[in-house]
C-alpha cells in the first residue's frame, strides 16, 4: 500500500520529484565524480609517461646505453603497469557514464510508474521494468523473527521521496 501512495505522489508531482531525484543523486555523486575525474586525469598522464619511458628505454638500448636484459625488464614492467592503468581507466569511465545517465533513469522510471499506476496485479513485466531485486529474509522457524522482504527498485526514488516529504 505504501508503494502505491509513493507512485501516486510521483505521478502527481512528476517534475518536482524528477528534479529532487536528480539533485539528490547529484549531491551523492558529486564528490565521487570529482574524485574519479581527478583520478582519470592522473592515470591518463601516467599512461602517457609510461609510453614515453618505454620509448626512451628502447632508444637507449639501440644507442648501446642500456643492456638488453635491463631494457626488456623495464619495458615489461612499464607495459604491465600501462595495461593495468588502462583497465582502471575503462572502469572509471564506465562509472562516470553511469552517473551521467541519471536523468534518463529518472525519466524511464517515472514513465514506468505512470504505465503501471492503476495495474490491478503485479506482473512479471512490471517486475522486470521497475525492480532491481527482491531480498527475502530467513524462515521464521530458523531466525525466530518474521520474514522480512526488501524490494530494491532500479532507481532509488523512494529515498528521494522520503527525504522530500520529511521536509
Amino acid at each position: 500500500m505504501i508503494y502505491v501512495t509513493m507512485a501516486q505522489r510521483i505521478v502527481l508531482d512528476e517534475e518536482n520529484i524528477k528534479n529532487e531525484f536528480i539533485r539528490h543523486n547529484a549531491e551523492l555523486a558529486d564528490k565521487a565524480i570529482k574524485t574519479a575525474k581527478k583520478e582519470l586525469q592522473i592515470k591518463h598522464k601516467r599512461t602517457e609517461e609510461l609510453s614515453r619511458l618505454m620509448q626512451l628505454a628502447y632508444e637507449d638500448r639501440l644507442k648501446g646505453k642500456m643492456p638488453e636484459d635491463i631494457c626488456v625488464s623495464f619495458i615489461r614492467k612499464y607495459s604491465e603497469e600501462q595495461k593495468r592503468l588502462e583497465e582502471e581507466i575503462a572502469g572509471l569511465e564506465t562509472k562516470l557514464n553511469e552517473t551521467e545517465n541519471t536523468l534518463q533513469s529518472a525519466d524511464d522510471f517515472i514513465r514506468n510508474i505512470k504505465k503501471y499506476l492503476e495495474a490491478p496485479t503485479l506482473t512479471r513485466e512490471m517486475c522486470y521494468e521497475l525492480l532491481d531485486r527482491v531480498v527475502v529474509g530467513g524462515l521464521p522457524k530458523i531466525t525466530g523473527k518474521e520474514r522480512e522482504i526488501d524490494i530494491v527498485y532500479k532507481v532509488d526514488i523512494a529515498s528521494v521521496l522520503r527525504h522530500k516529504f520529511k521536509k
